[in-house]
C-alpha cells in the first residue's frame, strides 16, 4: 500500500487566502469615526459592519447609511445617510436651489447636519461607489442595525 501525499503547503495557505479574500469580498469591518453622523455613530468612533454585495445590485433606499469615496479625493471614505435617489428633487435651504439628482446618482447627507460635509457642498455622489453599513458597534455587547432592511 502507497503511503498517502499530503499536499503541498503552498496549495493549503493559497486556499486559505482564497478563502479569507471570499470572506472580504461579502462583509468588512471598518472603524468609522467623525461627528457628522452623530448620534447615529458616535463621534469618538464606533466599528461598522460593511455589506459588500450591494455593489452587485443592491436596490438602496432613502434613509440608508452608506459609506463611499469622493471623488475629487479617491482616499477619503465617508459616511452620510442617503437623502434622495436618481430622478428625485431636492431643496438645499442654505442656497434656496431645487435640484434634480441626475441618473446614476445619490444625494447624501449627514445626521448632524451644522457639522457635516456632504451632498450640500459637493453634490450627487456617484451611485456604483457606494458600500452600505448594516450595522454598528459601540462595543463588544452593543449591536445596532442602521438600515431598516436589515
Amino acid at each position: 500500500m502507497a503511503p498517502a501525499r499530503a499536499l503541498p503547503a503552498p496549495l493549503v495557505v493559497h486556499g486559505r487566502r482564497r478563502q479569507l479574500r471570499r470572506r472580504r469580498k461579502y462583509c468588512k469591518l471598518c472603524y468609522l469615526k467623525g461627528s457628522s453622523m452623530v448620534p447615529t455613530i458616535q463621534a469618538q468612533g464606533d466599528v461598522g459592519l460593511l455589506d459588500r454585495r450591494c455593489l452587485a445590485g443592491y436596490d438602496f433606499s432613502r434613509g440608508d447609511v452608506v459609506v463611499f469615496r469622493l471623488s475629487t479625493d479617491h482616499g477619503m471614505k465617508m459616511v452620510q445617510r442617503m437623502i434622495a435617489l436618481p430622478g428625485d428633487w431636492i431643496q438645499i435651504p442654505e442656497k434656496r436651489d431645487i435640484r434634480q439628482v441626475p441618473s446614476g446618482h445619490c444625494w447624501v447627507e449627514g445626521d448632524n447636519a451644522g457639522n457635516s460635509w456632504d451632498s450640500r457642498h459637493y453634490g450627487p455622489v456617484r451611485a456604483f461607489s457606494l458600500t452600505i453599513i448594516l450595522s454598528r458597534f459601540s462595543s463588544i455587547c452593543s449591536v445596532s442595525f442602521l438600515n431598516k432592511n436589515w
